[in-house]
């Protein structure tokens, strides 16, 4: 016997089978009935239709004699929805049938607060405001929902060389405005950084990390989030750079870090003295952060530069750190 499936599977649900048999054979031939298919089955034997029901294993089970010629075709409809992440009612993701589905964020790094829009609507049925392209297949528009702006939506595995989304918020107008609220003052914030900075260490590039005579042991490694780099060490490791100071004001030491990592512990030094430690425990995914971390006045008197040393500790991972500045206060 030859048993010959045809498919565009998942551009749509349907599946072809075709029989070629050198006799006639009675068995069961089993289809699974995937959890995502909510809208029911078609099954059609020899073109007439077949009552489709599940097993116990959830199997559609056509158990018949079977020739050379027949043919079964399977038709599991895909349909719009989201998934609430487990600890956030309000923050979805979009599916269709088996399918994540991600929003097309362009090919320029988006801005970290007001980059990605937020679903401004109190409907949350999806197939309502996400509506499918017309002429190619699992290409959605967002349709009067995204603020500030609406995204195109399909499978995550085809957005390659431009920047997406996954996961999207609900908001009410309410909160909508402090959204706006924490834009202005994220802004507000940089400029008020760049303004004071005395030195700034991007990690992670290698021409940054020559300038700042970066040192590190040897599990130390960088990689990349959202267009910026960064720099690890692993297994109680380390990694170490010069930076400017300047004595006489008050300096602190500001490090950037990623709200996707956690379970790292590691301690911050300034000459070899600790002036901090940081515990990693996950934050909101894809956003970047700042922590301060004072310079004693008495540690950098007559000095115009300082080692920083960033030490894993009760073997964790220290980093991912993503910049180093030093500041004025």
């Amino acid at each position: 016997m030859t048993l010959t499936q045809r498919t565009s599977y998942p551009e749509k649900g349907e599946t072809h089978f075709a029989f070629d048999v050198a006799a006639p054979v009675s068995f069961a031939l089993r289809v699974r009935w995937p959890w995502w298919a909510t809208k029911g089955a078609s099954v059609k034997v020899n073109r007439q239709p077949f009552k489709a029901d599940k097993d116990s294993g959830g199997y559609v089970v056509i158990n018949r004699k079977w020739r050379k010629g027949d043919v079964v075709d399977v038709d599991f409809p895909m349909s719009l929805y989201t998934e609430s992440m487990p600890d956030n009612k309000n923050r979805v993701a979009m599916l269709y049938g088996p399918l994540v589905l991600a929003g097309n964020l362009g090919d320029t790094m988006p801005d970290p607060v007001y980059g990605a829009p937020v679903l401004l609507t109190d409907d949350r049925n999806a197939a309502h405001w996400a509506v499918a392209d017309a002429q190619q297949p699992l290409l959605f528009h967002m349709k009067e929902v995204g603020k500030p702006f609406n995204v195109d939506l399909s499978p995550f595995y085809t957005n390659i060389d431009n920047y997406y989304g996954v996961y999207w918020d609900f908001f009410t107008n309410e909160e909508w405005a402090s959204r706006q609220a924490e834009y202005e003052a994220e802004k507000k914030h940089q400029q008020e950084v760049e303004a004071g900075t005395i030195d700034v260490m991007r990690l992670g590039e290698m021409q940054p990390e020559r300038d700042h005579h970066l040192q590190a042991s040897e599990f130390s490694y960088v990689s990349d989030a959202f267009g910026r780099t960064g720099r690890e060490a692993r297994k109680n490791g380390f990694f170490s750079f010069d930076m400017k100071v300047q004595p006489g004001v008050n300096n602190a030491l500001l490090c950037t870090y990623i709200g996707d990592d956690k379970q790292r512990v590691f301690d911050i030094y300034v000459d070899d003295v600790k002036v901090g430690t940081q515990e990693l425990k996950g934050g909101v995914s894809g956003k970047f952060f700042d922590v301060e971390y004072p310079i004693p006045a008495d540690l950098i008197k007559d000095k115009t530069r300082v080692v920083v040393r960033v030490q894993g500790v009760e073997g964790k991972t220290a980093g991912r750190m993503f910049a180093c500045r030093t500041i004025r206060k």
